[in-house]
């Protein structure tokens, strides 16, 4: 028998794997083998019976990621997607991802399977996390690598010049939703107005919502959680109202009962209330000069991990609260912290020694790092809100950042309003909402240059003195 007459279907590849999925039954190897051997040539585009049986596939949930490496032990998958070749074993050289390229493709499609029926076109969500990584283990961006990729590869699979566009937008935008979640203010309309101009409809709105989702919880323990997850909800649901053309819903305030009453408590008596309601943590004292930055310095010293920070004034009495992403258990008593504050705030605890101090008790500790350090980045952010200029910060972490950043700011007369903090791995991301003295955004060029001036020192010191720098360097 000739070879052109035992060819095999292509089709049936993904039908076994289908079926092996929702049965969640394994795929014979000798079966595989065979496949790998007599499969015939994939046509140019695929058949839509192809398109259909191997989305079947991905709809399977958990039990598809076992069918599909079972194919692409003989590579059977690359004979489909030439791309995947690159994320195939690819080993994903940071703190923060858990599993090889290709594996995270998998499980994050897997996690999408469920969530499918939230969205008009689940065959989009489930190519599109397939695919948004897509890029990895190739020179260049990721994304923009992915980007071209999958332009090719999508319409060689069937899919229209509409579809295309999408799957490559979910690509280009995969990072937007938690990106802008944990590190922007969500109140601000400029907030919401940019994420809907960079997504451009509400159906892939919801489709990278569902991405961001199966993304994350494909990533790592770090990557996801109750916080962030209640950000990425909030601000699909007020971009999702710009679409709608409705008001923007109201936001839940973060000045609370509670907070007012601390205010009123710190004026009368002239000194410093502190409120433990974990996971907040808020300081209502008589303002000063570099308030900020000397409570950021005592959350350090205790070993608090800031996420958010707000920051209002009201006629002398300035009042904080900081999101901490520290485990309840381990934080400080109330009378422990407030005692702590009250003696950085009269000069009898040196805050930079004691700071320094416990740097150098840690020093050793054990600590997520990143094959590649964050390179000190200052970037500001002109349409970042319509009233406060945005000042991201990227960098490598250490004991006392926070503290050093908000005191570079304060030392070039500016005040942070709003802080958002997020750690990827050993790398410090953190963006700041600042005005001047007066209550406006930085217009003039001399100031900007000189803040941005002042945090780069900062997170280049920090960068040459943070644990692993010499390891890194190496």
């Amino acid at each position: 028998t000739s070879d052109a007459e035992v060819r095999t279907d292509p089709t049936l590849a993904f039908r076994l794997a289908a079926v092996a999925a929702e049965r969640d039954l394994p795929i014979a190897l000798g079966s595989v083998h065979r496949l790998a051997d007599q499969m015939g040539e994939v046509s140019t585009p695929w058949p839509p019976a192809l398109l259909a049986s191997f989305v079947r596939v991905l709809q399977a949930g958990p039990a598809a990621t076992v069918a599909l490496e079972s194919l692409d032990q003989r590579e059977l998958i690359t004979r489909f997607l030439p791309e995947w070749s690159a994320v195939r074993f690819h080993h994903q050289r940071n703190a923060y991802h858990r599993f090889t390229t290709d594996r995270h493709l998998l499980e994050a499609t897997a996690n999408a399977s469920a969530i499918a029926d939230r969205v008009d076109r689940p065959d989009l969500l489930l190519l599109g996390t397939l695919f948004h990584d897509i890029g990895k283990g190739r020179p260049g961006d990721h994304t923009e690598v992915g980007m071209a990729l999958v332009r090719e590869m999508a319409p060689r699979m069937g899919l229209n010049a509409a579809d295309t566009a999408t799957l490559v937008a979910m690509v280009e935008l995969h990072l937007l939703l938690p990106d802008t979640a944990v590190r922007r203010d969500l109140s601000d309309p400029a907030t919401i107005e940019k994420v809907a101009n960079q997504v451009g409809n509400r159906e892939r709105l919801l489709l990278l919502h569902g991405l961001t989702q199966a993304d994350s919880q494909a990533t790592g323990p770090a990557a996801w959680g109750t916080w962030k997850a209640g950000l990425v909800d909030e601000l699909v649901r007020r971009t999702a109202a710009h679409f709608d053309g409705h008001d923007q819903p109201a936001i839940a305030s973060w000045v609370t009962d509670v907070h007012r009453t601390m205010v009123e408590e710190a004026r009368a008596s002239d000194a410093v209330v502190v409120g433990l309601e974990p996971p907040r943590l808020a300081v209502a004292a008589p303002d000063r000069p570099g308030l900020l930055a000397l409570v950021t310095g005592t959350l350090a010293l205790h070993g608090l991990t800031v996420q958010s920070a707000d920051v209002i004034s009201d006629h002398g009495v300035a009042l904080e609260v900081f999101t901490i992403g520290t485990d309840p258990e381990r934080w400080p008593s109330t009378e422990r912290f407030t005692t702590s504050l009250n003696a950085v705030l009269s000069g009898e605890l040196v805050l930079a020694k004691a700071l320094a101090d416990r740097s150098e008790r840690y020093r050793d500790a054990a600590r997520a790092l990143s094959a590649r350090r964050a390179q000190p980045q200052v970037l500001a952010e002109a349409d970042g809100s319509r009233s406060s200029t945005v000042l991201e910060v990227r960098g490598e972490d250490q004991i006392g950042l926070l503290h050093e950043l908000t005191s570079a700011i304060f030392s070039c007369h500016l005040d942070v309003v709003a802080a958002r903090v997020s750690t990827v791995g050993s790398a410090a991301i953190d963006a700041f909402y600042v005005r001047t003295a007066d209550g406006d955004r930085i217009e003039d060029p001399a100031v900007l240059a000189e803040v941005e001036a002042r945090l780069l020192e900062v997170l280049t010191a920090a960068s040459s003195t943070s644990p692993g720098a010499q390891v890194a360097g190496a």
